[in-house]
């Protein structure tokens, strides 16, 4: 039998083919173990923390910009600033009663129609206000729609005094005046007049009724009643 002189050798290299296939083998092992690691640290990571790295991920959908607050109004420069509107709006007093006339004025008898709404009053041949009696010291009214009233002369009466108590009581005659007495009068020009009585007489022709006398003109519309 005849001996292989190559035999030794072929055994060496086989033997060191088979060492570097192993350390290649071992080589290529752990480079894919290191690629594949963070896939594998990956999936075994806790829901809760996949949860929590998806929640922190900025939302995809465009939020509205806030809306700017209105701008402040200001006054252009030389313009004052409106004042405060006052908690109280001032009143003005009614004017006071324009007197129209004031003076002395003498009835004597039923014809002395005197005309109070003439300035000065004087005795009219027909129509007037009021007008005396043959007997005794009486006012009558002398024209349809003149009243008479009497009125308590310690109450200083005025204008509006005079006006409600017309309208309360008046009347189109007054028997048997006297010295002292207080009458009022509405005239047929809607005026008022205050007769304050100084002397009243009976004669045997006919009675003389004298009196002070003031009259008012009518109040402008818009105006109050007045004293």
């Amino acid at each position: 039998m005849t001996s292989d002189p190559d035999g030794p050798d072929r055994e060496v290299s086989a033997r060191h083919l088979w060492i570097v296939g192993a350390v290649t083998g071992a080589a290529v092992v752990a480079v894919a173990a290191a690629a594949l690691w963070p896939q594998i640290q990956g999936a075994s990571a806790p829901a809760a923390d996949r949860t929590a790295a998806t929640s922190a991920r900025p939302s995809a959908a465009p939020t509205a910009p806030a809306t700017p607050p209105p701008a402040a109004t200001t006054a252009p420069p030389g313009t004052a600033a409106p004042s405060a509107v006052p908690s109280t709006v001032p009143t003005t007093a009614p004017p006071r009663p324009r007197v129209r006339w004031r003076g002395q004025v003498t009835i004597s008898g039923p014809r002395a129609w005197t005309d109070l709404d003439a300035d000065p009053p004087h005795i009219a041949r027909a129509g007037g206000d009021i007008n005396g009696d043959w007997l005794t010291a009486s006012l009558r009214a002398a024209t349809p729609g003149v009243r008479l009233a009497v009125i308590d002369p310690a109450a200083e009466p005025g204008r509006r005094a005079c006006e409600q108590q017309l309208a309360s009581g008046g009347l189109d005659r007054l028997e048997r005046v006297r010295a002292g007495d207080a009458v009022c009068v509405l005239t047929d020009a809607r005026r008022v007049a205050l007769l304050r009585i100084t002397h009243a007489a009976q004669t045997s022709g006919r009675p003389i009724i004298q009196a002070t006398v003031t009259v008012w003109d009518p109040p402008p519309v818009d105006a109050g009643a007045g004293p």
